[in-house]
């Protein structure tokens, strides 16, 4: 009794990857959220976060840094990360999708938003709205972009100019854009 399994279980793949890491510590203390397909979680901007299992679409406002806690062979700078890091607890934001002309649409904050295309029957192209120079990125299977360009699993593409894409395949297909200055 009292023992969370899924925490558990997220512990032991970690400390099995990076067995000497200090920051299972840490992440024994973390909020443990588990998401389904399809759903959307907003984080703000010096939170410490972790990704254990799965696939996932990790969209960011501009930054010029990604700080490491742990969990990687790449560098962690402790004392940038103490400066920065917001230390107070909060709880998960999850986002519900909206509609914006076919696709479904996730915007936590003005200025970022990443949209979701699910594919139609018998992969039939769908014409999809784009604004700005969103990126495009195909989540499993084949997808067409329209004037030739065909997308395999997990490529992306940058669309530039306005207006609309044929999009088609079998493939879950996101779009993201950021507009002007997000601020948290």
């Amino acid at each position: 009794p009292g023992i969370d399994t899924g925490r558990l279980a997220s512990l032991r793949i970690a400390a099995a990857a990076f067995p000497d890491d200090r920051g299972l510590f840490v992440a024994a203390q973390l909020n443990r959220v588990v998401l389904h397909r399809g759903e959307v979680l907003a984080l703000p901007a010096r939170q410490l976060h972790s990704y254990q299992r799965g696939v996932g679409v990790e969209l960011m406002s501009c930054s010029d840094n990604v700080l490491r806690a742990g969990f990687t062979h790449k560098r962690v700078d402790v004392d940038e990360l103490l400066r920065l890091v917001d230390p107070e607890p909060s709880a998960p934001l999850r986002v519900e999708p909206g509609d914006a002309a076919g696709w479904q649409e996730f915007a936590p904050w003005d200025g970022l938003r990443l949209r979701r295309h699910e594919p139609e029957p018998a992969g039939r192209p769908a014409k999809r709205s784009v604004a700005g120079a969103p990126l495009v990125l195909c989540g499993g299977g084949p997808a067409g972009l329209g004037a030739g360009v065909q997308l395999g699993p997990t490529e992306g593409a940058l669309v530039l100019g306005e207006g609309a894409i044929d999009v088609s395949g079998t493939a879950v297909v996101f779009a993201a854009d950021g507009s002007g200055v997000v601020r948290f």
